[in-house]
This record gives C-alpha cells, structure tokens and sequence, in this order.
C-alpha cells in the first residue's frame, strides 16, 4: 500500500491545485461563452479526476466527475451553448469535489453523508436534461462528428478501459522518475491553455509524438516537499543564524586574522542558505488571489450587483506563512468592498458610471514589504458620516468629531463593533470584522491604511513583511536590558542635545511632543512603559535624548531609549504564556553574546500614547503656537565673500562643493569660467551684483554648484563656514534689495540670505527659460506663506516669469484676499498660523464662486503624509518650495488646464 498511498497523496495534492484553477476558469468562461479552450482545459481536469478516483475506488467522486464530464462534453463538442444554469451546476460539483477531496485528506475515504448521493442524482438529471437539449437542437450529423471528435481528444467514450490505462499510466508514479513529469507536464500546459502541446499527447498508444521531448525540462525543475521539512529547515537555518552571530562576537573580541577570515567566508556561506531556504517557502500571492474570481461571483450575485474583479501582481511571492494568515483578513475586506462600496447597477447609470463596477486586487513589493491593496470604484466613505456614526456609538465624542481629521475618521471603521451599514446583512453589518482585519495584519508586523473619496472609490491599502522567520533588527538599550526593533517599523534615528531637548521638546498635559523638521512628533518613553526610573535617563552621559523614529502604520511616534548600539539579523522566537498579555513585546531572539533580548511591538508601544480629545486640541494648538513664533527649520550653508560679511543660502539647492587653484579660472568672452567635469562651467562673483567686499586675492576658492534647467552654474566664495537645520527669523525690511531675500542673526552675526534664482538671471537673462509665459504670463496668483524667508523666494521666481503675485502672510489673511481680489490660482503653505493650508483649501473648495480655482499646496519637506492630507483637502497639486522648475511648471500646467475649461 506504500506506492498506493504515495499515488494517492499525488493525485489529492494536484486535483487541489487544479480546482482552485478551474474557480477562475469557470467565471471566465460565464464571461467568454465562447472560449473553446477553456472548456477543453476544464474537460481534461474533470476528466482526469474521474479516471483516478476509478482507480482508487472512490464512487461517489468518480459519479459526481463522471457526469459533470457528460455535460463538459456537450459543452465542448458545441451542441450545448453555455448559460448561468450550467455554470452554476457545474461550479456547485467543484464544490462537492473540493469537500470530498478534503475529506480523503483527513481521513483516507469518502464522506458517507446521504446529501453527495442526493446531489449525484440532481446532476445525474440535470446532465440528462443538458443531453436531450443537445439532442432537440442538433442534427445526426453533428452528433456523428461530435464522437468522431470525442475518440482522438480524450477517449471519452470508452471510460472503462480508459481509466485502466491511465492506472497504468500513473502507477509507476513513485518507482522511476520518468512518469511524475508526464502527470506535471498536464499542470502545466493547463494554466498556459496550450492546446497545441496537448495534441501530442492524447494519443496514448503510438510511440512517437512530441510528448517525450518536455519530459527532461519538468524532471529538473519540478520537486514536492513536504512542508513540514520546509518549516524544519527554517528553524535549523535560524539556529545556524543565532551561531553565525555568536561566533562574529567571539571573532571580533579575539582580533585573530585567520580566524576573522575564516568567520567571514562562513558568514557569507550562512547567508546564502538562509536566503535560498527562504525562498524555499515563498509562494506567489496568487494562490491567494486565484481564490477570488469565485467568491467576487458569488457575493456580487447575491447582492445584486455587476462587480468586474481584477488582480494584478499575483506573481508576488510571499511566505507560505504569512499567505495563510492573510486569506481571511483579504476575504473580508472583498466582501466589504462588494456589500459597502460598490454601489446596485441603476444607481452607478444615475452617476454615469458603468454599470459594473471594477474591484481591484493589487500586490507588489516596496522597501522590502509586500503591498497589498484592494481597490474598488463605489461610492467611497464619507468621513462626515462616519463621524456621525461614531457619536451615536459613543466611539468619540462631539468635541472629538470638530478636531479629528478627515483620515483619523476614516480609521475609525477598524473600531470594534464599528459598522456604517444601514441594515444587516448575510454578507456584513454586524460591526464585526475590520477591527479583526486589524489586529490579524498588525500581529504579523504590518499595517491597514484606509483612502477614500467620495463617489470614486476606496483603497486599503496592507503593508506586510516578506517573512517573519529572520528579519533584520535595531538593538537598543534601556536600563541594563536590551530589546529588538524590527527595522521595517524604523523611519530614522534622532539625538539631540540636552540644549535641543530643552527648546525643542514640548510637555503638554501627560504627553511629550518633539517638532522633528516641521512635524509633530508624539514621544513615549521606554523607562516609562517598562516601570524604570526615569530621572537616570536625562542625567547620565551628555544629558541628551535618543529617539528612536518609528512606523506604526497610520501614526510615526518617537520612542525614547537609552542607547541605540547596532543592526543585527534576528531570529523570531515566540512569547512563553508568562509574557503573552504584554503588549509592548511581539517576540524574544537569542543574541551574539547567549544573553535572551525581547523584540518591541511597534504597534503595541503605539497604545501608550494618548492622543485623542483633548489633548489633540492641545497638540494642534501648541502646533499652531510654535509655527506663529518662529520660522520654518530650514538646511542652510553658510559661507563668505568679502572679510567679516557673511551669507546664507538653501543646502536643497546646492548640487556640489568644490575647491579650485586661482590659476583653473578662465575668461571666455568677457565672462569667467572654469572647466569642470568635461565642460566650462560659468562662475558668478557676487560683488559683481550686490553691494558687498570682492572676494580677496587667493590661491585657492571655492565653489558653490547649481544644476539648474539642465545646466552648471557656480558661486565664487572665499570660504565655505558651516552648514545648519535650524529655525531663523528672516528680516526683509532692512536689506529688500534684488539679490537679497533678507537678513537673520545666526551665530551671533547678521547673516544676509542671496536669492539665488535671481542672481543667476541677473547674471544671464536667458538662462532659465520660460516658455509658459506666452500662454499664463501675467496670471494673478495669491501666494499664502508665513515664512518671510520662503515667501519672497517664491515671489521671486514667479515674478521673474511674468506673474503678478499677491502675498498674504497666514491662511485667514489669503481667505480674506480671496473674497475681496479676483485671482487665477492659489499657493498655500502648509503649516501655518491662525489658518492652515488644509483648512484654506477646504474654504476655497466649500465655496461656490472659487471651488474650481487650481490650488498648489508647497512645503519645505517632502512627507507623503502632508501630500495625502493635502489631495485629500483638495489641492490639485503638491510641490517643494525650493524647486523653482517643479512649481514653474505646475503653475503654467494648471493655469491651462483652467482656461482650457473655461474656454470648454
């Protein structure tokens, strides 16, 4: 029974896969009648399971597959045309089968439920009433030619003696390597739907044919392992991970080169294997996704609804664990999808939409995480409502709903008992389930984001590690202890100065707040969650603050520790039954030196900070505090010219560095030049345009590099003093002159900031070229930035291409320009006081006479959080303010755009 026992794991391992295959096919072929190659490829699977079970003696199996066949056949042969009855029966015998097939896995036989028999007779009618169909519609002939057709393709007139071939055919299966690859070369040619491969093999007698040739190519590449060896070889890999650091460790305190060596070839060799095991257990996401088409057909029938579903990425590999987990957290976001958000085909005609809507399942890999999203074009979620929902649920509270944003109140659907359904459902409405998808992704280390717009559809969007076996991790220190941060969650590492800390960090209420280029960053402390006292951590060392930046999906927070010491790869051990309940830890490893190190949960530590009611009116207005105080921190180098006059310009601007000899400067044409890098480069003495000192006589100089418009351009210094983030009140009143944006005290030193775009043009008109200003030229814009610095920047180089700018200092003071001044298009600032660029967009967009006004938000940073919220509020557009091209041309893109729909 040992041969037999193998065939039949065989047989049951590739009738699953071709089941889960044939789901797809059949919603495909509801959709494409007349696909003669699909019906042919589902033929052969059914058939195939008929022949085997005969062997095997399995009879209610082979009865079910034997007349779904007769009906496939009918299909096939073309004297029956394909309708939703026929698919429905022959998809609700796929589901017989599956159920049988899972019940030889468990238990080695057939189930002995009365319902199979029920339903063989049901088919056994329903393939009698498709056979007297055929017989009314056809003529002889056709039915002669059908069974002339039947013998060559499949034999399927004689099934006795057909079955007992393929039991010669398949027995040998576990002896010779000769016949898996025949029974593999089948799987294969099924998905790829190569009709022309098939032909050569039908025949099963004749000796010759094409067959033998694909036999080679499938022995070698095509091997099953048993999973549970797979997960075997994953712990001894880890085991050998954990040995591989501790020998580093012992390496590195015994400083022995031939052993360093040695250690170092080893570590290479164990990281190969690690990653050739790993990829041992990747399987791609479409084993997920193949699932869908089925189910999508299914929940969209019963709804009531047209859905089109399409899956993109399905060749993205994941672990095999990790796939397993995600199948129910995806099952319920699809049903959601088609219950909530895909709206009945009448209402979609009324928006002039198509009547089916199109659900998207879409993987890819990004920054070493799989993304998975599920996007549907319905009718989206109004945060409006979903703020009101959550008051009748005492989920928040009034004065809550006024001060979350529109973001914050999308993501409270993941609340538990959270529901927007206006009635229950057999599909959803209970409030149950998202919370579930929730804490399900975050348990596997990744996260659930939540897009929508109305009327135009939803996006969830996952963010999942590759593997959660081996991850690489930051080590950190608290107290005598250390604990593991998996990088995935890591966004960047911070120190600051006792100095820093006392200007930058902010308490307000029970919650610390650090300001961390432009963003409020909530802070937690690690003594504090681990009960440690904290007063050693401010005064030990240099009295400063390790922050660790950290993700947790739809927040960053800053986790304060005591050292940071270094990356290592780790393996993820789990939790004894003691540790469990703690939400701070996600796991244990084992270190280099023997010592257990416990891992962080990223989204567990997230739990402890506090930043809901009040306390986010507090942060938004301490946000709002220190914006009005100061300037924007800004990247700036700092340089000189002439003795004891000093300069400040963008860093973001500056391309290169460099130092050159006197004697490298060159005169071309009246001008001064140097070769640089292959070609002569123009080179700009400030003196020559502004009233300062010249640079004195010197061996050496050096140069500040633009590229600009495709081009090299350099300032001539005498010398290059330091580069600083720092916020700086600029002046504009005491030096407003071409050139100069204004001055600031840094380092105890009034500090001139040179405009640079207008140099360059002072120095060279033609320089940059501007080609939009025949068509926008002379457009009206309001400019709303309260940075003086960046608002005379930005005027600069938008006066200079032929706009009229109006400048307002805060959002509330644009809001008034708006509703007194006729204007063309809109700059807003994000951060700003008394009104923000996010509340000024809202304003314009809620107002008849200004909705359709384009609107370019810009900011200092590049956060793609900012540009979320910014496409959320409305703005058509996001930029940095320092890229004079990038918002050159947005202007010019979208000043056209409007007069192209005003002329329209």
């Amino acid at each position: 029974m040992g041969m037999e026992d193998d065939i039949l794991k065989d047989f049951l391992s590739e009738s699953k896969e071709n089941l889960e295959m044939l789901d797809q096919q059949f919603v495909e072929l509801e959709e494409e009648p007349d696909n003669a190659e699909l019906i042919r490829s589902i033929f052969r699977t059914i058939h195939t399971i008929k022949g085997t079970s005969g062997f095997f003696g399995f009879t209610t199996l082979e009865g079910i597959a034997h007349f779904a066949e007769d009906i496939l056949s009918k299909l096939r042969d073309g004297v029956v045309s394909v309708d939703e009855d026929i698919i429905s029966m022959l998809l609700k015998s796929v589901d017989y089968i599956k159920a049988i097939l899972a019940s030889l896995e468990q238990t080695g036989k057939e189930p002995d439920d009365t319902a199979y028999l029920d339903f063989i007779v049901e088919l056994r009618n329903f393939a009698d009433k498709v056979a007297k169909r055929a017989k009314a519609g056809g003529a002889e002939a056709e039915e002669e030619e059908a069974k002339a057709e039947e013998a060559p393709k499949e034999e399927a007139q004689e099934p006795a003696k057909e079955e007992k071939e393929e039991v010669k055919a398949e027995e040998p299966e576990s002896k010779p390597k000769e016949e898996p690859p025949a029974e593999e070369a089948k799987a294969e040619e099924k998905p790829k739907k190569a009709e022309k491969k098939e032909a050569p093999k039908a025949p099963a007698k004749p000796k010759g044919g094409g067959a033998p040739i694909v036999v080679p190519q499938l022995t070698e590449t095509h091997v099953r392992v048993d999973v549970h060896l797979l997960d075997k070889l994953m712990n001894l890999a880890g085991e050998l991970v954990l040995s591989r650091n501790r020998l580093t460790q012992i390496a590195n305190q015994l400083n022995n080169p031939d052993l360093l060596t040695a250690n170092q070839r080893m570590s290479l060799a164990v990281t190969e294997i690690q990653e050739q095991i790993m990829k041992t257990r990747m399987q791609p996401i479409g084993n997920v996704f193949n699932k869908f088409p089925r189910i999508v057909r299914d929940l969209a029938k019963g709804a009531g609804k047209q859905v089109q579903l399409r899956i993109e990425g399905a060749e993205t590999e994941l672990d095999r664990s990790i796939i397993e987990s995600i199948k129910d957290p995806l099952t319920h976001m699809v049903r959601n999808s088609i219950d909530h958000g895909i709206e009945p085909p009448e209402i979609r005609v009324q928006k002039e939409k198509p009547s089916a809507g199109t659900l998207t399942m879409r993987a890819y890999h990004e920054g070493g995480q799989v993304i998975i999203e599920i996007q549907d074009d319905g009718a989206g979620i109004d945060p409006e409502k979903i703020k009101a929902k959550a008051i009748e649920k005492g989920v928040i509270t009034e004065e809550q709903a006024r001060t979350i944003s529109d973001r914050e109140a999308l993501m409270l659907i993941f609340q538990p008992g959270f529901s927007t359904a206006e009635k229950v459902t057999n599909i959803s409405g209970r409030g149950v389930g998202m919370d579930v998808v929730k804490s399900n992704i975050e348990k596997l280390g990744g996260t659930v984001e939540l897009h929508s717009v109305v009327d135009q559809g939803t996006t969830v969007r996952i963010k999942i590690p590759l593997t959660l076996a081996i991850i690489p991790a930051l080590i950190i220190g608290c107290g005598d202890q250390r604990y593991a941060i998996p990088q995935v969650n890591l966004e960047e590492l911070v120190h600051l100065s006792p100095e820093a800390v006392s200007k930058d960090v902010q308490v307000i209420g029970a919650s610390e707040f650090y300001r961390l280029r432009g963003e409020i960053l909530p802070l937690v402390r690690l003594r504090r969650i681990l009960g440690l006292p904290e007063e050693v951590e401010n005064e030990q060392g240099d009295g400063g603050m390790n922050i660790v930046v950290l993700n947790s999906g739809d927040r960053q927070f800053g986790l304060v520790v005591d050292g940071i010491s270094d990356s290592e790869e780790i393996v993820v051990k789990p939790l004894g039954s003691h540790l469990k309940h703690i939400h701070a830890f996600a796991g244990t490893t084992l270190m280099g030196d023997g010592r257990v190190a416990l891992i962080l949960d990223v989204v567990g530590l997230s739990s402890y900070l506090k930043l809901k009611g009040e306390e986010t009116l507090q942060q938004k207005a301490a946000v709002a505090e220190r914006v009005a105080g100061v300037e924007e921190r800004q990247f700036l180098l700092l340089f000189t010219v002439g003795e004891d006059e000093y300069f400040a310009l963008p860093l973001a601007l500056v391309n290169r560095l460099d130092k050159i000899a006197a004697t490298d400067l060159e005169v071309v044409g009246g001008r001064e030049v140097v070769q640089y890098r292959g070609h002569s480069m123009p080179v700009i003495r400030l003196e020559n345009f502004l009233p300062i000192s010249p640079v004195p006589e010197s061996d050496y100089y050096h140069l500040i590099v633009f590229h600009m418009n495709g081009k090299d351009i350099a300032f001539l210094v005498s010398q290059i003093d330091d580069s600083l983030d720092i916020a700086v009140e600029v002046e504009e009143h005491t030096f407003r002159q071409e050139g100069l944006l204004g001055s600031a005290i840094i380092k105890d030193r009034t500090t001139l900031f040179v405009d640079v775009y207008q140099l360059i043009q002072m120095y060279d008109p033609d320089f940059f070229t501007v080609p939009q200003e025949e068509e926008v030229g002379g457009a009206r814009i309001l400019l709303a930035e309260d940075s003086t610095f960046y608002r005379n920047l930005l005027s600069s180089y938008l006066e200079a291409a032929g706009f009229e700018v109006v400048a307002a200092e805060d959002g509330q003071q644009a809001w008034e320009k708006l509703q007194t001044e006729p204007f063309d298009l809109l700059i807003t600032d994000i951060e700003m006081p008394n009104m923000d660029g996010f509340e000024l967009t809202k304003q314009v967009r809620a107002n008849d006479a200004l909705k359709e006004m384009p609107i370019i938000a810009v900011t200092s940073l590049s956060g793609e959080e900012d540009r979320r919220k910014g496409l959320d509020a409305g703005v058509n557009d996001y930029q940095p303010k320092l890229d004079r091209d990038q918002v050159l041309e947005a202007v010019s893109r979208l000043l056209a755009e409007s007069r192209y729909k005003k002329a329209a």
